[in-house]
């Protein structure tokens, strides 16, 4: 997750939520403005993906 438009990223700690096709996280909202996030995935033939989106969402 980045709090400065993708600029740098922190990591964030999955957890399965319900089988095993969701996850979720949380983390410290310890500032306003906008949350960008970043996904990296891989399968085990070697397949990846990489995924951004800026300003996903506000905190306010």
């Amino acid at each position: 997750m980045s709090y400065d438009d993708g600029a740098s990223w922190k990591p964030a700690r999955l957890r399965a939520a319900r089988g095993d096709r969701a996850y979720e996280t949380t983390f410290d909202r310890a500032r306003s403005g906008f949350v960008s996030l970043r996904l990296n995935a891989s399968d085990v033939n070697g397949n990846t993906l990489t995924q951004e989106v800026i300003r996903a969402y506000a905190l306010r």
